[in-house]
């Protein structure tokens, strides 16, 4: 072996280049990924055992997607160790993190729309709880609206509390964040005290949503200042935006290098662009971020382990672009 490149990368990505040597998008603690070059040209990918869930992924040039090696993975020294015979200047490779809960990334696609995600008729009638919202006067929506979790309890999860605590959406009602009740608890009010058993969500639509409310909130208060501006950072967002995010298709494959297109299952009339969206409402973008569009193609990036500081830093880079075609 002639060549030694160890990197850090914990529940991110990590990209290394051939020719150029290495391309750290970011900085992640964790694991370590080592990339050993030989005399003879061939590349050794090795990781530490007690990591045995990682998958080495590869693409050979920037334009395609992600794909996981053939290659057979052996022990060697405490480590996992993958021989890779060509090492091409366009190729890179990543090491992907264990999949977070499918089901958590599911229920938060269903707090936005869940009628998108179950593929059920949108309620025509309004909520039954509707009526008795504290505030009658502000929030006027009707039928299906009122039937999203979001309606109530805001993109930040905070209600009344939070930023649905003024304006066209305040409802009066609390939110969810940090809640204190047990999962069995929050699946009986969803199901029973919310009316979303009887309005047709199953067993398994519920406990999604209970998994959400366990384990998908953030504390948007803390990837978003006073200026509701994002505080990551957009150079690592732009990477993230351009490559992927682990095994997901860029953002750029839909959205375009300025974030302008038009992405393939919305019509003509789509603008919710991302450099608009992030800077309109930050709050919604960081959950389409990492729950995606429910009925759409976008996937969730909570799916594959997407942390915080990479929501703040892709959501940083996205203010940035353009909010409207010229």
């Amino acid at each position: 072996m002639r060549k030694f490149i160890e990197a850090n990368v914990g529940r991110g990505l990590i990209l290394l280049g051939s020719g150029v040597g290495m391309m750290t998008l970011g900085a992640w603690a964790g694991t370590l990924l080592r990339i050993q070059k030989g005399d003879e040209g061939e590349i050794v990918l090795s990781w530490p055992v007690t990591e045995e869930e990682y998958v080495v992924e590869s693409s050979r040039t920037l334009a395609n997607g992600w794909r996981k090696r053939g290659e057979p993975v052996v022990e060697d020294n405490g480590r996992r160790q993958m021989t890779v015979d060509a090492f091409e200047v366009a190729e890179f490779f990543r090491l992907r993190a264990p999949e977070v809960s499918s089901r958590v990334a599911r229920g938060g696609a269903l707090y936005d729309k869940w009628w998108a995600v179950t593929g059920d008729p949108a309620p025509e009638s309004d909520h039954p709880l509707w009526t008795s919202r504290p505030d009658q006067a502000s929030n006027t929506r009707t039928g299906a609206d009122t039937w999203r979790c979001k309606e109530c309890h805001g993109w930040d999860y905070k209600g009344v509390d939070g930023v649905y605590g003024a304006g066209s959406h305040r409802t009066g009602i609390g939110g969810i964040f940090a809640t204190t009740r047990t999962p069995q608890q929050i699946f009986d009010l969803v199901k029973t005290g919310h009316g979303y058993g009887a309005a047709g969500l199953s067993d398994e639509d519920i406990q999604d949503l209970t998994e959400f409310v366990l384990q998908g909130q953030i504390d948007t208060g803390k990837i978003l200042d006073q200026d509701r501006r994002f505080t990551g950072d957009p150079g690592r967002g732009e990477a993230l935006y351009s490559f992927g995010i682990r095994s997901n298709t860029s953002c750029l494959h839909c959205h375009g290098e300025e974030g302008l297109s038009i992405p393939p299952d919305s019509s003509e009339e789509f603008e919710e662009f991302p450099g608009l969206l992030s800077n309109e409402n930050p709050w919604e973008f960081q959950h389409k971020v990492r729950f995606g569009h429910p009925g759409s193609e976008m996937p969730a990036a909570f799916a594959v382990g997407i942390t915080v500081q990479e929501v703040a830093d892709v959501a940083a880079y996205c203010q940035l672009l353009p909010a409207t075609r010229p």
